[in-house]
């Protein structure tokens, strides 16, 4: 019990935040370690940090030589540069793009010097990268959102979308749990023989006919949608069910003839005939009929009791 609320306490102190791309040579740590970043068509990146985590941005380090050795004898960078100049580069003619030295003699001792250069190996140094400390703003934060339908990136335990909306309303499941929930409270089956879509979906009641075919979104197992509040997204869900019993109700025909407030009005009408009827004292020649009708009043009461309970 312990470890899971240590956990549940650990993953609502978590994050969302969004990093643009880095700049050329440069990447980003989040306490001390490069998370995997995968940009595409320029939008930013959303990761999830801890909530006091500290993002850097990150110079890459530069391999870079500093002197050339060798054995015990070492040059210097600037040295091993003059003597390259003096015996090559100076000589170079760049609009012949060739080398030009002025007799055999000088370019015999240059060429001599340039073969001992060759000689001395670079001796490479590692340039530690500048850190800076990067200014993210949190975009989001775990937290229930009151139905399985409706997620955001920290319920996965990572951020998925590259989109800056960040609540995903699952269209698919919505409907698909809405044709179940109706045909229950209907006494209905139905059933759908293809596992990615439900726009192939039959009900018993309605001869064997396609009957949410026609619904604009939803049919399909990637369809969903995506809200920047939670209120958008519950009020998406529920505009989704609406749609569906509305749809479902106009193919199959199956809409009440009386609301509740019509119900009590009618209950109330029995009660005061019953009212009535217990003051009545029939003759014993219409005793019988008196009772049959009665007790039909009685029934139609229990009826409108069980559809005002129903409702």
């Amino acid at each position: 019990m312990i470890n899971l609320l240590w956990l549940l306490l650990l993953i609502y102190q978590r994050k969302l935040v969004s990093l643009p791309a880095a700049k050329a040579n440069t990447h980003y740590e989040v306490d001390g370690v490069k998370p995997t970043l995968k940009y595409s068509y320029g939008y930013p990146q959303q990761i999830i940090i801890q909530k006091d985590s500290v993002i850097e941005i990150v110079e890459n380090d530069k391999k870079v030589i500093t002197r050339y050795q060798k054995d015990d004898e070492i040059l210097s960078l600037e040295e091993y540069n003059h003597i390259s100049f003096e015996n090559y580069g100076k000589y170079y003619d760049d609009d012949e793009d060739e080398l030009a030295y002025p007799d055999l003699d000088t370019e015999f001792q240059c060429r001599k010097e340039l073969e001992k250069l060759k000689e001395f190996n670079p001796v490479y140094d590692i340039i530690v990268g500048e850190r800076k400390v990067f200014e993210y703003a949190i975009v989001g934060s775990a937290e229930k959102t009151g139905s399985k339908f409706i997620h955001n990136p920290l319920a996965f335990g990572k951020g998925t979308f590259t989109n800056a909306n960040f609540y995903k309303v699952d269209l698919y499941g919505i409907t698909c749990d809405e044709l179940v929930d109706y045909c229950k409270k209907n006494n209905l089956t139905y059933k759908n023989e293809h596992k990615d879509t439900v726009k192939f979906a039959c009900i018993d009641h309605a001869n064997g006919k396609y009957v949410i075919y026609d619904l604009p979104k939803g049919l399909y197992a990637d369809d969903c949608r995506y809200t920047t509040t939670l209120e958008e997204a519950k009020q998406t869900e529920e505009d989704q069910r609406v749609l569906i019993r509305k749809i479902l109700d106009a193919k199959l025909k199956i809409v009440k003839t009386i609301d509740s407030t019509s119900a009590n009005e009618i209950l109330g009408i029995i009660n005061y005939a019953l009212s009535y009827l217990s003051t009545v004292r029939p003759m014993k020649s219409s005793e019988a009929s008196f009772d049959s009708g009665l007790k039909k009043v009685n029934e139609a009461k229990e009826k409108i009791l069980t559809y005002i309970h129903e409702v």
